[in-house]
């Protein structure tokens, strides 16, 4: 129903509606133009520095700022005692998403305006705007506009499921960035670069630069989105952000940013650059993902590989036996080295937590994946950080894994992985506060990633080489909440407790843990921490 809602009207010209039909006159051209903006955004919400650079991208911060609030009153100046129907907070600006209607967000409006028509009209047909950004977006827009008639087609529904190959690859369309400045470009080249690379590592996307879009196949848009990063320079602070566009309907699905201080805008590795880059990152993983629902008819190798990761809320058997499974099938789809270094990686679950029962896998098998994954993509950080803890953990290879944990970090300084095992090998080299600073940053960036628990273990071993056991023993506690079939950690927590003084605890966790393997013991524990070689440097080898 829209009889009680405002209508906005963006195909052929623009028109602005109350309930009642009557029009509202909008004087300012860019006034109406932040109306459009909105209403094509994911839930009509868009941040103030993402306006002012699609609409004010040749202007200084101040008159870009000066410009914008003066639109905005202007339209709830229009709005009346309804001025609530635009919502203004610091950062964004929004539309109520349940006061307005939107013509092009209704495919049966669409569908109904392409019968009764010849010539299809152009959206925004009356808005032209002198701005190189939103002449950009304009034309971005207007093609989106195109396909969403065609699916409203009727005669033209089935042909993109029909054309479509049985295996599909996701497309990371990249936009070229929206910047004001020397450093905001600067910043805008680093979010591009590091979350392409985190998103490609990671598995198997297609690449095309916004710029040569005649490498889309028409069947391709389906599982296609877009990056846009932007960045603003005001006076000592740079605001940056990253959003997502999925192709197939113009919908944002992500769309976050942060506001650097003086002190981290020299610095291109800070923790909020870093920050941002994993949440854009971790979208995109979720979208991917859905693309297995949106399209059940398709296999998509990077889709099966993130569920697989994502499945893995436990340890069991069970658990990393179907995701091995998924990533095994992903692998036949499309041969890549980060699905081989993924299946070395859950073996070391199978040979740690399972201690080899019930699962068939050996040592030999673990390190020929990441053998062939190093072969197939020794480019690729994701691969490199597998490697560099595979190499520390299991092959004793100190050297080695110093060299690759290293590689991947420079490759890509964004990736929570490589960061993480940096960390571990650090550690065991001997160099306690650097591996330990490693391992909490990796764990902090991993508030939603897939393989949070394996960080945090790091982040805990990490903690208690340096001589933090407190600590270490916070993280350890946060991860058995998190995942009580996770072994790895309680093995450590019941020596620390008993360390600390605290014996009562440490008999509790030696007693659950000796239910599945009577063997365990903290006094056996002690002695393989004493006598590890890549131990021999930390305070573990002193309890």
């Amino acid at each position: 129903m829209t009889g009680d809602r405002y209508r906005l009207h963006l195909v052929g010209l623009f028109r602005f509606e109350r309930p009642t039909g009557e029009f509202i006159v909008l004087k300012s051209r860019k006034a109406r133009a932040i109306l459009a903006f909105l209403a094509l955004a994911r839930d009509h919400t868009r941040p103030r520095t993402w306006i002012k650079d699609h609409l004010w991208s040749d202007r200084g911060p101040e008159q870009a700022d000066a410009s914008l609030r003066q639109c905005v009153h202007e339209v709830r100046k229009a709005l009346g005692a309804d001025r609530d129907v635009l919502l203004a907070s610091g950062s964004n600006l929004a539309l109520a998403p349940d006061r307005v209607w939107v013509d092009a967000g209704d495919g049966d409006y669409l569908a109904a305006l392409l019968a009764e028509n010849d010539e299809l009209p152009e959206l925004l047909a009356d808005l032209d705007i002198r701005d190189a950004e939103y002449e950009h977006w304009i034309r971005d827009r207007r093609t989106w506009l195109e396909t969403r008639f065609e699916e409203c087609n009727p005669g033209n529904r089935a042909a993109p499921v029909s054309q479509m190959p049985k295996t599909l690859q996701p497309c990371l369309i990249r936009s070229n960035g929206v910047a004001d400045g020397v450093k905001s470009k600067i910043y805008n080249s680093v979010l591009q670069t590091l979350i392409c690379k985190s998103i490609d590592d990671s598995g198997a996307v297609k690449l095309i630069d916004a710029d040569v879009m005649n490498q889309l196949q028409s069947w391709e848009s389906v599982a296609a989105f877009r990056l846009q990063t932007y960045g603003s320079h005001q006076g000592e602070t740079v605001s940056i952000g990253a959003s997502f566009t999925r192709e197939s309907d113009g919908a944002v699905f992500s769309d976050a940013f942060r506001n650097l201080g003086p002190a981290e805008t020299t610095n291109l590795q800070s923790f909020d650059v870093i920050d941002l880059i994993n949440e854009a990152v971790h979208r995109a993983f979720d979208e991917i993902a859905n693309l297995e629902t949106r399209l059940p008819d398709a296999e998509i190798s990077s889709a099966l590989c993130v569920r697989a990761l994502k499945s893995l809320t436990d340890y069991s058997v069970t658990s990393i036996d179907k995701a091995d499974r998924l990533i095994a099938r992903a692998h036949e789809i499309d041969p890549r080295g980060a699905y081989l270094s993924w299946r070395g990686y859950l073996r070391t679950f199978m040979l740690g937590e399972m201690q080899n029962k019930n699962m068939s896998t050996s040592p030999e098998e673990m390190e020929r994946f990441i053998v062939q994954a190093l072969e197939i993509d020794n480019a690729n950080s994701h691969v490199l950080a597998v490697a560099a803890f595979l190499r520390s953990i299991w092959a004793v290879s100190i050297g080695e894994a110093l060299e690759l944990a290293e590689r991947s970090n420079k490759l890509n300084p964004s990736n929570p992985l490589g960061i993480s095992y940096l960390g571990m090998v650090n550690s065991h080299i001997g160099n306690l506060e650097k591996g330990y600073l490693l391992g909490k940053r990796a764990y902090a960036l991993t508030t939603n990633g897939m393989t949070r628990s394996s960080i945090g273990y790091v982040a805990m071993r990490t903690a208690a080489c340096a001589g933090r056991f407190s600590e270490a023993l916070r993280v350890g506690e946060e991860l058995r909440r998190a995942m009580p079939g996770f072994v790895a950690p309680m093995r450590m927590m019941g020596l620390l407790y008993s360390e600390l003084g605290q014996h009562e605890r440490a008999a509790e966790i030696e007693a659950e843990l000796q239910k599945p393997d009577p063997d365990y013991s903290i006094k056996g524990v002690r002695a393989y921490y004493r006598n590890a070689p890549q131990m021999r440097n930390t305070a573990l080898a002193n309890l």
